[in-house]
């Protein structure tokens, strides 16, 4: 699995003998990280240095060493997100933010089955994979690139777009079924559709 990490650091100004005020966050990192490396310690080590603490780790909780070290605390997990607070002497001086999004694999990250929901409408299963647009990659086929079109009314039961997403460890192409003003974009795994909804 990986997480996209949003770290914010807090505008501070004042000293530590007369306390800190806080003028507000501000974004200091937006990425993408493994699972394995996304461990809110080893983040704040990285990306709060210049302050003279040193962390330690107990249990599921991070601590530091005494008073004078910057703590990562566990705030709040919900849907897949998870926030820790960092404090530097008591001193509120962070955030950090990891919200799930894929799974890891050797090429990136990829959707898997356990994404996708079902919805019965009478005898059919609908299945539906959300899918953030920044997970989509780019692709499009010679024809596309020439600016043509695959039917000649540009309607049709299985319209390849430009974009792909990788489902279950490799790329899928996204279709499109289309016979009106809009249509529906979906992907083909192991003979059945899986509506895609960006």
């Amino acid at each position: 699995m990986a997480y996209r990490v949003r770290i914010t650091r807090a505008e501070l100004w004042g000293n530590l003998k007369d306390g800190f005020d806080n003028n507000g966050d501000h974004v200091i990192a937006d990425f993408e990280l493994d699972k394995n490396k996304c461990t809110p310690v080893k983040i704040a080590r990285e990306y709060f240095a210049g302050l003279p603490f040193a962390l330690t780790e107990s249990g599921n909780n991070f601590i530091g060493k005494n008073s004078k070290s910057v703590t990562v605390e566990w705030m709040t997990s919900h849907g897949g997100k998870t926030s820790y607070e960092v404090f530097y002497r008591g001193q509120y001086i962070g955030a950090i933010d990891l919200d799930w999004i894929g799974t890891s694999c050797k090429h990136g990250l990829t959707y898997t089955s356990a994404d996708v929901q079902e919805s019965k409408i009478g005898d059919t299963v609908l299945r539906r994979l959300e899918v953030d647009e920044k997970r989509l990659e780019h692709n499009p086929l010679p024809w596309q690139k020439r600016g043509l079109m695959y039917t000649r009314t540009g309607y049709g039961r299985r319209i390849p777009t430009e974009n792909m997403i990788r489902f279950n460890g490799r790329l899928h192409r996204i279709y499109c079924c289309i016979f009106s003003n809009s249509g529906t974009l979906y992907i083909e795994h192991k003979g059945e559709w899986i509506i895609v909804r960006v």
